[in-house]
Order: C-alpha cells, then sequence, then structure tokens
C-alpha cells in the first residue's frame, strides 16, 4: 500500500520510527513534505500525492489539530478524497487529546491508542487493514435470498432477495431483479420500482410470493437470484442464514402486498 503519514513537526521522531516500520513491512509511505519546494503550489502538489495514496495515517495530538496547522490541511485532502474515512484513514493517538478537538472525520473510525510500542502497533493495525480490504475487494455488492411471510399474511411465504451495497465511496444501480427459473422471474413490484440507486452501504430488498415461482425450484432458489447493474455486471445469490425472526423490509414504504 502507499499510505500518506500526516503529523506535527513535534513529534517528527515517532514519526520516523512509523515511516521506518511501514517501509519495512512493504509499504510505501508519504512523510517528510520536504519534497514541497518554496513557491510551489503546496495545495495542488499535494492533492497529487493524495491521488496516488491508498491511504492516510493520522498522528492525533494537540499540535497535529490545532488551527493552522499542516496535517489539517492534509486531513482535508484526504476527506475530499475518501468522503468517509472507513477502510481508508487510520487516526493514532500519539499525544493524549481531548476528544472534542479531534474534528469528527477522525472520530468516525476507532482511533488506535497504542499501549507499547507505538511504530510497532502501527504497522500491525496497518496490516489488519491491508487484509480486510483485500477480503471486502471480492465482495462489493452482496446478495443474498431467504425466505419469510409477512405477518398479516403468516400462511403466504415469500422469496426475498436483499441487496446491499458494500462499496465504501460509490453509488450502484440496479436494473433488474430475477430469479433463474424457465422462463425467468422478473421482480417488478409496484413497491419497489426500478431502477434503483443505493448509496454506499445502503441495502434495498423486493420479493416474490413462493407460490410464483415454479415448486421444483423452491429448494434452490438461495443460489437463483440474480442482479443486475447498470454497468452490465450480474450478480448471484447466496442464502442469507442470520435473518432475524421479525423485523422491516428495507428499501421504503409497503403500499400493496398483492402477488404483483
Amino acid at each position: 500500500m502507499k499510505l500518506f503519514l500526516s503529523y506535527a513537526s513535534e513529534h517528527q521522531l515517532v514519526a520516523d520510527e512509523i515511516a521506518l516500520a511501514l517501509s519495512g513491512a512493504g509499504h510505501e509511505v508519504v512523510f517528510d513534505t520536504s519534497w514541497l519546494k518554496p513557491g510551489d503550489d503546496y495545495n495542488g502538489r499535494l492533492r497529487d500525492a493524495f491521488d496516488r495514496t491508498d491511504g492516510l495515517v493520522f498522528l492525533i495530538s494537540p499540535e497535529s489539530v490545532r488551527a493552522g496547522r499542516y496535517a489539517l490541511s492534509e486531513l482535508k485532502f484526504a476527506r475530499e478524497k475518501w468522503p468517509h474515512p472507513a477502510g481508508h484513514v487510520l487516526p493514532v493517538m500519539v499525544k493524549s487529546t481531548p476528544l472534542e478537538d479531534i474534528p469528527p472525520y477522525l472520530r468516525a473510525v476507532s482511533i488506535l491508542k497504542p499501549e507499547g510500542n507505538v511504530a510497532a502497533e502501527v504497522a500491525s493495525a496497518v496490516r489488519d487493514w491491508e487484509t480486510r480490504l483485500i477480503e471486502r475487494r471480492h465482495e462489493d455488492v452482496r446478495v443474498t435470498v431467504h425466505i419469510a411471510a409477512f405477518q398479516t399474511q403468516p400462511t403466504m411465504p415469500a422469496a426475498f432477495v436483499n441487496i446491499t451495497n458494500l462499496f465504501e465511496t460509490r453509488e450502484i444501480v440496479i436494473t433488474h431483479v430475477w430469479f433463474e427459473t424457465v422462463p425467468h422471474a422478473f421482480l417488478t413490484r409496484s413497491d419497489r420500482r426500478l431502477p434503483v440507486r443505493l448509496k454506499p452501504f445502503d441495502t434495498w430488498e423486493t420479493w416474490m410470493a413462493l407460490s410464483s415461482l415454479p415448486a421444483a425450484d423452491r429448494d434452490k432458489l438461495f443460489g437463483m437470484a440474480r442482479v443486475r447493474l447498470s454497468s452490465g455486471q450480474i450478480l448471484s445469490s447466496a442464502e442469507n442464514a442470520d435473518v432475524p425472526d421479525e423485523g422491516f423490509v428495507p428499501g421504503g414504504p409497503i403500499t400493496s402486498l398483492g402477488n404483483e
């Protein structure tokens, strides 16, 4: 990973130690702004640097969050690139700092508070962070199916298709939802009109009465749902095995429980 290390000059020594630990772990670290020469376009050069980085390690201290410090300018560019810090920003408390002085953007994720060697703990946290990012890349949109019934119609079970956008900064547009039966059973409910746009981490759900699906396919339905995105990508479903006994249907109000 290519990481930007942001800190106050008062903590140059610990920043050097962290940069060495991260470099030793195979990461490329941008942390010394001496490459900015007098007369340079500071904002432009800094924006270019962030365009090439995968994440930010921000060392929190009273000095780094003080108004007018360069660290806050760097944090501003990070926020422009990653509107939400999850998966992109690792805040590290290197000196006790009042919570109310820490920018809300940094408080939106867990703050690492080292108890031993700061550099070693930061390197370990980045390693775990990178592992989670790799795992997440394999599952950017989740599609699951479960069987349930509305409380007002307990004898009329339906197959529910749940779609979650796991991208952290990208919206998706769902254009088609169907079951891969013969013929295809398209889910086109008036309560769940398509296309629908999902923001990052949004969930949307639609359903079809089980009686409307071929009896021969009902034991295979968990893997038979298909979702087409505006990009043309088609996603397959898996069983949603962790559905609570009671709950709500995400995606807007329900005006009709007819089979449609």
